[in-house]
Order: C-alpha cells, then structure tokens, then sequence
C-alpha cells in the first residue's frame, strides 16, 4: 500500500519546481538581453555644465537587467549667484563635458569602462565669461543653433588638440561679445551652418 505524500514532501517538491521554473525564466530573460546586446549592469556619469547659469551637477543612471534609475548631485559647492545670475532659479541649459561609463555585459561576462571629457574641478567652466557669451548666443539665434554654437566652443576648447588664434585669445579676456564672435567665426571655418537669425 502506497503511503500518501507528507506535507514536508508536497512543499519540498514545489518550492523544487518553482526554482526550477525561475532558473528558467532568468535564463531566457538573460538570452533575451544577450540577443540584444544590452548590459547586464551598468552605471554611467555624466558631468554637466549649465551654459545659462555656470551650474555643475553629476548625473548619474545606473541600470540593471533592463531597468534603469536616474540620480543627480552637484559636481563642487556651488556657488548661489554665478556671474550675477541665480543658479537656484535657473532653467538649466545643460551640456555634457566629460562621461564616465561601466557596462558589466553579457553573453562574454566582461567589464567595460569607457570616459572622456573633463570629470575633474577645471577651472575653464567657473569662466563667467562663458555664461554670458551662451546666453547672448541663445538671443541670437534659434534654439538648436544656440547649443549648437555653445557646444562648439566647449568640445573645441577641451577636447579638441586646436584652436583657433581668435578663440585662444577671446577666452583669456573677459569680453564676452568677442568670444561670441570668435565662436561664430571657428563655427562658419569647420564647415557647419546656421539656420536664418532670429527676426529674419
């Protein structure tokens, strides 16, 4: 005569299953990933410079198995009035100036990090001259061409092994409207173009 299933041995055999099922399930889902090329983790930092206000700030998104959180933190004690602007009331205008990035990916299982950029306190973007030749560059032009030209000026001076005579010497002064024509001028020579002024 067959003795019936304990208690003990029912639960032991679908908690058994139940492993088995979610072992499963990760399995797919990590092939999924893997089939897609997605990192299994990864975290990157991204420093940014506010071209309206002078604010810095890290953010930060770390991801994990497709699902992704979002962070924020000031990159040095920021100072409340830039170049006599209020960076508490700022709607930033933010630009990226240096990424450092992690990614743990799969199917190869291997670590890569990859950064560039400025991710150190450089003394280039606490220029206040660089927050007012933004903003007059945003009264001039359309919004897309104000980033454009701003962002210009910030890969040129940091990334970039040259610059042209006009720029080297408009960032040594303080005469914003002479760096604002200087980027105008290293804009039109890399071959790149605006769209018609504003009013125009």
């Amino acid at each position: 005569m067959k003795k019936p299933f304990s208690t003990k041995r029912l639960l032991a055999i679908a908690l058994g299953g139940a492993f088995a099922g979610a072992i499963g399930i990760i399995g797919i889902y990590l092939h999924g990933l893997a089939s897609t090329q997605e990192p299994l983790f990864g975290r990157e930092h991204q420093h940014r410079f506010c071209g309206r206000c002078g604010y810095q700030e890290w953010s930060t998104v770390t991801g994990a198995l497709g699902f992704q959180s979002f962070r924020h933190d000031p990159f040095i004690a920021q100072k409340k009035d830039f170049a006599g602007i209020d960076q508490s009331t700022c709607q930033h205008l933010f630009f990226t100036v240096g990424v450092n990035e992690t990614m743990f990916t799969i199917p190869d299982f291997r670590m890569n990090r990859f950064t560039y950029g400025c991710l150190t306190n450089d003394p280039f973007f606490e220029k206040p001259i660089l927050v007012q030749a933004c903003r007059t560059l945003e009264q001039e032009n359309n919004q897309q061409d104000a980033i454009n030209l701003f962002y210009h000026l910030v890969s040129s001076a940091k990334f970039r092994s040259r610059l042209s005579t006009n720029l080297v010497e408009a960032l040594k002064g303080t005469n914003s409207q002479a760096l604002v024509h200087a980027i105008y001028q290293s804009f039109a020579d890399s071959g790149q173009k605006l769209h018609p002024a504003k009013g125009k």
